[in-house]
């Protein structure tokens, strides 16, 4: 979503010429008759018994009454979304022209436009206020690549209710998340607003975040309707480059890219955003075949679509349509139920009088608008106290949750030696690197109204957690994008005095997110130097990378000891950091995505396709001749200051529920300390119709154990998780072998095989809203 220009003052809404008039007070009257409202709006309706307001009504004929009684220019309105900071906000409000607006956090402001619009307009229709809490509203929790490490969908869900809570509060009752983008390409910036490269982690996380969001049933005043984003494929663009083209077939993509998409949608998601990619020649925000045939069709989706930032404006840039009219057609008809800050405001009307569009696919997109609405209480409860507001942001408790998410999201990728955990006797620790004292990169992109005051950085954490037992220094050596080595001198002077050092490099958070695509995977500037250069010394050095992308780190991995993947961790970033370093909190995170070796392997992912010429020694296979095929980090790795053993692993068929696969398998602690382990299921199907990946994650369950237990890990492969998709685009599944792999990463693994002895087809839709 990018963040432009909103309405220009002289547009026209149905119409209506946008120029700001007197404020008119509408008045808001409250009558109890038979348990509900008389009418909250204004001018024509006042003082009428109007059924859409009665709560005791079911939503549906809610819907229908308030949508026979809407004029067109009413309907077109309430599928337009402006940005909240145009001049002619409260007008559009009190004509009842708008449905939503974006781009505004102020409870004021937002209490303020609600009262023009359930007060002063003709029908009373509530606006429904949306923001980009990605990851947190005003406590910033850690980026979604770096949740999707934590590998602990409760917890992830737990975030989520969080910055629900916060945003509802201030009038906000609508964030543009969760981006279930699969992302198998870290060139691309938006990697980091993503769970990573796995449909099935995916899902896992989609299906999370939608129920932190919404709650159990939306209708909680503390809730937010979610948005799944973007819609589809839009993490497959070309190059890595953000807005490209995506060439994804149609197995690939029902395969890969719309499972997390039809997860959340089971899940209830109210509301999904097209995209802003030109999808197999056909863009995103004006696709039939996605939006109408498979998401409103074959998932029985009954929320609403909105178009990404002018996304319906830039059919006319992809060269599918000559003006916004055109535009503003093929995204109606396509699906597009809404349209942010786009073309429709100036064209619907005119398309439904002209005949272009029929009523038909306006009702249906309002109705779908209102139907949200009233599943969020917005009728009965369209205000917020802005009083209360000031006092509902930063709370301990949510401190105490995005502390604890951080900790989880690390990945402890070496420790040779066991240097890790520190001793808390040690004497002096230096800090050295770009991103030691930084907040505003630890709250990462799309930090919504997260300010960087409330940071805590690394330095502070490590400051806190050795009190005033140690001496904690700390340089800088160079910025994070610089090319000169000034600073190296003050920064060796420090580590060459200190017992160990801890190395704070990686990326500003403002080089991921949209637009923010990379060529090269490298640390940026002469970071790398620093690195080497203070290894020089011989200390005892730990790399902390800060990043919201996978980073090439050879150097690192073959030279230093000790290596801590923190990426852009939020509010607690540094507390979370020095609770692993220290050794109070076990490292658990497990990556969600791979860790290349250069970015000549992108994209790179862990399920691929085996090829005809499998990677081997001999010549005429698939390979580089330079490096390994393999990652630097593979998907799903990361260590702890114990150790694992993963045995007993049985597959057998469910006794009591037919055609599933029960797997058990024991994982023992075999270390000193406590220990979280991360057990992952993952399959492999031979002598099928179409080509399979070498390996698929089916399923994964952390598991707590005290040094010497042992535990008994219970999985369940369903249908659903054995099925693909076949040559004639049908989900099935096949009779044959089957592998399944069982262990803390996915490439060290025991296995059994065992036999599918059953063709079936299996229904490719997850639940409907």
């Amino acid at each position: 979503m990018n963040r432009q220009s909103g309405l220009n003052g002289g547009q026209s809404v149905g119409g209506l010429k946008l120029k700001r008039p007197e404020f008119r007070t509408g008045l808001l009257i409250f009558s109890v008759v038979l348990m509900f409202p008389l009418v909250v709006c204004g001018q024509g309706y006042r003082g009428k018994r109007l059924p859409y307001l009665n709560p005791a009504l079911p939503i549906e004929k809610r819907v229908n009454d308030l949508l026979r009684r809407m004029t067109l220019d009413e309907k077109a309105g309430q599928m337009c979304q402006f940005n909240a900071g145009d001049s002619d906000a409260e007008l559009l409000a009190r004509k009842g022209m708008v449905g939503s607006f974006l781009s505004v956090a102020s409870p004021g402001r937002i209490d303020s436009l609600q009262r023009d619009a359930v007060e002063g307009s003709r029908l009373g229709i509530p606006i429904l206020f949306g923001l980009d809490v990605i990851h947190g509203y005003s406590t910033i929790f850690p980026i979604p690549l770096a949740q999707g490490g934590t590998w602990d969908p409760e917890l992830v869900r737990e975030a989520a209710s969080v910055a629900a809570r916060e945003a509802s509060s201030q009038g906000i009752r609508w964030t543009f998340a969760p981006v279930v983008d699969i992302a198998r390409d870290p060139r691309w910036g938006r990697i980091a607003e993503s769970t990573g490269e796995d449909t099935y982690l995916g899902m896992e996380m989609a299906r999370a975040q939608v129920r932190g969001y919404q709650g159990t049933t939306l209708s909680n005043k503390s809730d937010l309707v979610a948005c799944v984003k973007h819609f589809v494929a839009y993490g497959a663009a070309e190059g890595g480059r953000d807005y490209n083209t995506a060439e994804v077939s149609e197995r690939t993509l029902r395969e890969i890219y719309l499972p997390p998409f039809n997860a959340a949608v089971g899940a209830g998601a109210g509301t999904v955003m097209s995209a802003f990619d030109d999808l197999n020649g056909v863009p995103a925000s004006a696709n039939p075949f996605t939006l109408r045939e498979v998401m409103k069709g074959e998932w029985g989706f009954r929320g609403f679509v909105v178009s990404d930032w002018d996304a319906v404006g830039n059919l006319i840039d992809h060269g599918i349509a000559c003006d916004s009219s055109e535009a503003t057609l093929k995204a109606v008809t396509a699906g597009v139920d809404m349209d942010m800050v786009g073309p429709y405001h100036n064209n619907l009307v005119r398309l439904v009088k002209d005949g272009k569009v029929p009523m038909k696919v306006i009702d249906d997109a309002v109705r779908r608008i209102l139907r949200v609405k009233f599943r969020l209480g917005l009728f009965e409860h369209p205000y917020k106290d802005v009083e209360a507001a000031r006092t509902a942001l930063l709370l301990p408790r949510h401190r105490d949750v995005a502390r604890k998410i951080a900790r989880e999201s690390i990945v402890l990728l070496k420790n040779s030696g066991g240097i890790l955990p520190l001793s808390k006797e040690v004497r002096t620790v230096a800090i050295i690197g770009p991103l030691g004292d930084s907040r505003e990169d630890m709250l990462g992109c799309w930090h919504c109204v997260g300010e960087p005051e409330p940071v805590v950085t690394l330095l502070e954490g490590v400051k806190s957690k050795l009190g005033y037992s140690a001496d904690v220094v700390f340089e800088k050596g160079c910025g994070v994008t610089d090319t000169s080595t000034a600073g190296f001198k003050d920064a060796l002077r420090a580590a060459a005095k200190a017992d160990v050092v801890l190395l704070a490099v990686g990326e500003r958070a403002e080089m991921t997110g949209e637009a923010e695509s990379r060529s090269s995977l490298d640390l940026p500037g002469v970071q790398e130097q620093l690195v080497e250069a203070v290894a020089a010394l011989g200390k005892p050095t730990i790399e902390i990378l800060m990043n919201g992308r996978p980073l090439s780190v050879n150097w690192s991995a073959q030279h230093l000891p000790a290596i801590l993947e923190a990426w852009f961790l939020g509010t607690e970033a540094g507390n979370a950091i020095a609770d692993v370093l220290f050794g109070d909190y076990n490292p658990s995170g497990k990556l969600p995505v791979s860790f290349p070796r250069s970015v000549g392997q992108v994209p790179i992912y862990y399920n691929h396709m085996n090829t005809g010429r499998p990677y081997s020694d001999e010549h005429y296979t698939s390979k580089y001749i330079d490096i390994p095929n393999t990652p630097l980090y593979p998907f799903g790795f990361g260590l702890s200051y114990t150790n694992f053993a993963f045995s007993d692993l049985r597959v057998v068929p469910d006794a009591t529920v037919k055609d599933q696969l029960i797997v058990t398998v024991s994982v023992k602690n075999g270390g000193t300390r406590p220990g979280t382990e991360t057990a992952q299921v993952y399959i492999r199907q031979r002598c099928t119709s179409v080509t399979r990946p070498v390996k698929q994650l089916v399923g994964f369950r952390r598991v707590d154990l005290v040094p010497g237990e042992k535990k008994s890990v219970k999985f369940v492969i369903s249908p659903y998780d054995v099925s693909f998709i076949d040559a004639e685009m049908k989900r099935v599944v096949e009779s044959g072998d089957l592998e399944v792999m069982v262990g803390g990463n996915s490439v060290d693994l025991i296995s059994r095989n065992v036999r599918l002895d059953k063709s079936m087809v299996v229904p490719d839709r997850l639940a409907t809203f």
